[in-house]
Order: C-alpha cells, then sequence, then structure tokens
C-alpha cells in the first residue's frame, strides 16, 4: 500500500528531471548556432525585417564595450533563415551608436516567396 503511494511522487520526478536534461541539451545546441547571436525583427513596413544582435551575446563586462566582434557568419545564418520564409530581394548594412560604439545591423528587404503566394 505505501509504494502505491510513492509511485505518483516518483513518477513526477522523472518527468521533471528528464525534462530539466532536455532542456538543457536543446539550449546547448541552440547556443552553437551562429544564427543565435543576431535577433531577426519584422518591421511595421511590409518587405522589410531587421536584423540587429544579440545584446546578451555580446555584451562584455567593461561598461560601454558592447561588441567583442563583428560577427559576419552570424549576419550570413540570419539570411539564411529569412529566405526560409521570404525572397530575399537585397540586403544594406547598417550602423547605429549605442554608448560611442559602431553597433551592426542588416536591412533585408524581402517578398513572398512565388511558391507560397499560390498555394494560399
Amino acid at each position: 500500500m505505501k509504494s502505491n503511494q510513492y509511485l505518483p511522487v516518483l513518477l513526477t520526478m522523472l518527468v521533471g528531471i528528464f525534462a530539466v536534461f532536455l532542456i538543457a541539451f536543446r539550449a546547448s545546441q541552440a547556443s552553437e548556432s551562429p544564427a543565435v547571436s543576431y535577433v531577426i525583427k519584422e518591421t511595421p513596413q511590409p518587405g522589410l525585417v531587421y536584423v540587429e544582435p544579440r545584446f546578451s551575446e555580446h555584451i562584455q563586462l567593461d561598461r560601454g564595450k558592447y561588441f567583442k566582434s563583428f560577427d559576419t557568419e552570424g549576419l550570413l545564418s540570419a539570411i539564411e533563415e529569412i529566405a526560409e520564409t521570404y525572397q530575399v530581394e537585397k540586403a544594406q548594412l547598417h550602423a547605429r551608436r549605442v554608448d560611442g560604439n559602431d553597433v551592426p545591423g542588416l536591412f533585408v528587404f524581402v517578398s513572398e516567396k512565388a511558391g507560397e503566394a499560390i498555394s494560399q
């Protein structure tokens, strides 16, 4: 009788432990991806997507020194990710100043893919 009382608790603990390991595994895979260092944002203007650095990946301990290096591989991965959804027409580099440092970004001009427009 007593072992039946603890069975739901044991099962819940095992599921919880499995979930923690699964989340940790997925997070380690995501951190290895170069596209994770950039955020892809939709803009209010149709046909324009903005790619900006993920600040948590670039922040250093020194105040005001935001970026370690220009991550071209991450930008290219972001463009490839956008190309999975849209037809990329052109891309334009954009730099803005944050605390005296240049912050690289990218304007990507897109249109609907021909195959997706027909299927809708």
